[in-house]
């Protein structure tokens, strides 16, 4: 999964796989392919320099993957700067005053946010070091506030359950 030759797209599409696998328990939790490949290979692929579509796919699938599960949240949140990626989902807003800027641009943006909130609330669900962590190092409280604000009711959800 962390290979560099194999396209983003191929990536994510296997990456969807073994959760689903993990999910079905017919991968465990203490696998090394899960906390060796594909918890760092969901964080790489959320990072800013992919396409903004598999990063939504990306943020998604890790939420999946480490929800309900402390261990996974642990390494997650160790993983690769995990936070500081996230923090950068909320930066690329369009605007919406220009011209250029077209409908997809935005729903895409605001997918982009729904999935890194609904990230963060998993993250931090279960561990109270990670919440803290969380707090202090992607200072999520602006971005929940403007998420709150939204027009679109899912990216207002996901925000709310950020705060549970």
């Amino acid at each position: 999964l962390l290979s560099y030759s194999a396209s983003v797209h191929i990536k994510i599409n296997i990456a969807i796989f073994m959760t689903h696998l993990h999910k079905a328990n017919a991968l465990p939790s203490n696998d090394p392919l899960v906390t060796l490949k594909l918890i760092p290979g969901l964080v790489h692929l959320c990072k800013r320099d992919i396409d903004d579509t598999v990063r939504t796919k990306a943020a998604s699938t890790l939420a999946e993957l480490i929800a309900g599960n402390p261990e996974l949240q642990e390494i997650a949140s160790n993983t690769d700067c995990l936070l500081s990626v996230l923090a950068g989902f909320f930066i690329d807003k369009p605007n919406e005053d220009d011209e250029m800027i077209n409908e997809q641009n935005i729903i895409l943006y605001n997918t982009l946010r729904q999935n890194a909130l609904h990230l963060l609330a998993n993250l931090s669900s279960l561990v109270e070091d990670i919440r803290f962590k969380v707090i202090t190092l992607a200072k999520p409280m602006q971005h929940l506030s403007d998420a709150l604000e939204c027009e679109v009711p899912e990216v207002k959800i996901a925000a709310a359950r950020c705060l549970l």
